[in-house]
Parts: structure tokens; sequence; C-alpha cells
């Protein structure tokens, strides 16, 4: 039995409502839309070649087939848009019923991602329309009022699972509901007139999700390329926002951050399988490192430092930080945030250094070493304590 027709059978007799399947093995889904394709191009995993039986395909769904790199695709009902779009990328299309148009759930009206790329060709510029619409979807109502019939544009930038939509003059954060966002929203409200950061304007749970209304920072990242011209001058930069946060009195501060706290965090992480030891640095686990993330806890609750306790913003990297006119005009995603030790801020930030002008993103700097962060901060350099933090930072 060849792949099309074994997803063929799967999606008739299994339940799914699309199914994917390349030498025998498959991937099925149940939600229904857009979403389980989404999902699929967001895994990083590899689907070129394979076959595609779905209940419905429509332009939308069409569109992210060929992003996924698909061969073939069996629809149980197929706009005439959605074959020619397949037909167009070279993928032989096949259905039970063909449609002028796919129709919304309610069924009156067309469905919504299909207006959304109506008029689009190009399937990169057709995921991004799909992505602004489910974001618009599935916006609880309290938020809604704050966005309806503005424009915005999505950013998806870092590893957290959490989309951000960008507006003139607010953002709209969504994440999953974790300790993380529950601690962003407690400092988002203790920090407020402390250290410059987004104030908080609009928050709200819904099936699993944190909403926030934030204002929208001004500045650029210190990752841009105007500070990455003169990386000694950004250095003092985020030096001097380093002791900002440092000044601040955290005798009332909400947060947690300590080792010992971050510490039964990370067994929690650990014992739901949620470290993710493929972005890890090459040398933390494997051969040359530690056998896996438990190991890895056992170290660091047997190598606790001295802690010296600041307010720490505990995700230090040059795209957290935003600076106008060389100066710090506010901190995102302080998620993390709270009484920590500084050496936490101290490694990531210097770690950042070390990849942003090291040649890991963008071109290396010549000539420039992170180790100039201590002489800004006006620290010794501990090895040590820089070792643990980043070792630290594995587990999150």
């Amino acid at each position: 039995m060849g792949d099309l027709q074994t997803a063929i059978d799967l999606l008739t007799k299994g339940g799914y409502t699309c199914v994917l399947c390349r030498d025998g093995e498959y991937s099925a889904a149940t939600a229904r839309g857009v979403r389980p394709l989404v999902d699929w191009l967001d895994s990083g995993r590899d689907f070129r070649g394979c076959c595609a039986a779905d209940k419905v395909v429509g332009r939308a769904t069409a569109f992210l087939y060929v992003l996924l790199g698909v061969r073939a695709v069996h629809a149980l009902v197929m706009s005439t848009p959605a074959r020619e779009v397949l037909e167009e990328h070279g993928i032989a299309a096949s259905w039970e019923v063909e449609t002028a148009g796919i129709i919304n759930r309610r069924g009156d009206g067309p469905c919504p991602f299909e207006t959304a790329v109506l008029h689009v060709t190009a399937p990169e510029e057709a995921l991004t329309l799909i992505r602004k619409k489910q974001f618009q979807m599935r916006q609880p109502a309290q938020i809604a009022k704050h966005t309806a019939d503005k424009e915005f544009r999505l950013d998806r930038t870092g590893l957290s699972g959490s989309t951000v939509a960008i507006f003139d003059d607010f953002v709209v954060k969504c994440e999953p509901v974790s300790e993380e966002s529950e601690n962003h929203l407690a400092m988002l409200r203790w920090l407020e007139g402390k250290v410059p950061c987004p104030a908080l304007l609009e928050s709200v749970s819904e099936n699993g999700f944190r909403w926030m209304v934030m204002t929208r920072i001004s500045g650029e990242m210190a990752c841009g390329d105007l500070w990455r011209a003169d990386p000694q001058r950004l250095v003092q930069a985020l030096a001097d926002a380093m002791k900002r946060l440092w000044a601040v009195d955290v005798s009332d501060c909400p947060v947690d951050q300590s080792a010992d706290a971050k510490l039964r965090r990370a067994e929690g992480i650990i014992a739901r399988g949620e470290v993710d030891m493929e972005l890890a640095d090459p040398e933390t686990f494997g051969e040359k490192g530690f056998s896996s993330p438990a190991a890895l806890h056992g170290w660091l609750a047997e190598h606790r430092p001295l802690p010296e306790p600041v307010l720490s913003h505990g995700d230090f990297c040059l795209p957290n930080v935003f600076l106008k006119d060389w100066e710090l005009s506010g901190f995102l995603d302080l998620g993390r945030s709270g009484v920590g030790d500084r050496w936490n801020d101290i490694a990531i930030c210097w770690r950042s250094l070390r990849d942003n002008f090291g040649g890991h993103y963008g071109d290396a700097v010549a000539g420039f070493h992170p180790d100039s962060l201590f002489d800004a901060l006006g620290v010794e350099k501990d090895d040590e304590k820089l070792k643990y933090y980043l070792l630290m930072d594995e587990l999150f």
C-alpha cells in the first residue's frame, strides 16, 4: 500500500482531521482547520515528501501543505482555489468533492482564513496572514477591545513559545500559562516606577493562555546594528542598565529567583521532560558533559555559590534590553526576574555579548572580547560563577 492510500485509510478509519504519511510512518491530528499544519510547521520536523490526507482543504491549507513540502494531497472536500495552488507548486491533488470555496463553521459566510489569503500568491506571505488571523480569532474579549481594527505585526522571536503582536503604541503578548507567565505579571505590577519596563494595561487568562496588553517601549534592541557599530559603548550602556537593577530595593519583591528557588523549579521542568538538550551548548551534555539534565541538576545543587542578591532580570540577553540614545529605555520579558544573584545576569549578558560579537549571530567583530563587561561593571571576573549560572540556564 502506498503512502497516499495509507494516509487516506487512516483519515477515514481513525477519526483524524488530517494525516501525513511517508515510508509507512505517519503523523495525525484531530484538531480542525489550519492549526495542525501550523503546529507541524512550528515543530521543525521534516515532512518533505509526505503524502497528506485531509478532510477539508481550502486555499489557506493548500499554502501550508506547500510549505510542509508534501508531494500529494487527497481531500474529502477540496476547493478549486486550493487545487490550483497545489498544482501550481507541483503537488498532486485528488479529492472526493470539489467546491468553489470553503465556508466558515457557522455556515453563514466564507472561511476567515480563506478570506485572509484570497489575493496572496506567495506561501510565506500566506503563512504570515494565517498566523495573524489565528491571533485575532483567539483573543479574549477584554484584549480585543484594545486591538479592534488596528494594524499590527507579529514578532515570534525567541524560544519561549509566546507570540507578540506589535501595534503602534502598545503590544499584546500571548503565552501559555506557567509559573513564568504569572511571575511576569506579578513583576510588571511591582516594577512600575522602579525601572523602565512596559506598563501593564490589561491582563487575562483564558483557555490556558496568559494575555497581556502592555505599553510599547521606545528605542531598539541592544543587538541592533546601531549598537553593534560601537561595541565598547554598548557594553558600558549594558553595564549601566544592570546597575539600575541592582540599585532597586528588593525587600518587598514578590518573586524569589535565588539559586535554591530556581533549582526547585528545575526539578519540575526535568520531571516533565521539558529540558531541550538540543538547544544547550554542545559541551553541556553528552560525552564531554553531563549525562542528563538530572545529573546537571545534581551538580548545581552541590556547587551553589554564596549568593549576592539583587533585583535580577533573569534573562539579561541583548534582545531583552532596549536602548535609546545609548541609554536604557526599557527591559522586556521579565518572567524570570525577581530577587536573584547578580551573577546570573552578568553570566547571561556575557554570553550574549560573546555570541552577538563572536560570529554566532551575525559577523564577528575583530578586537572585541566580552570580558570588557567586567571592567564596565567594576567587578572581577569569576569563572566559577559564570560557569555555574550558564549551566543553570541550560535547564530553563
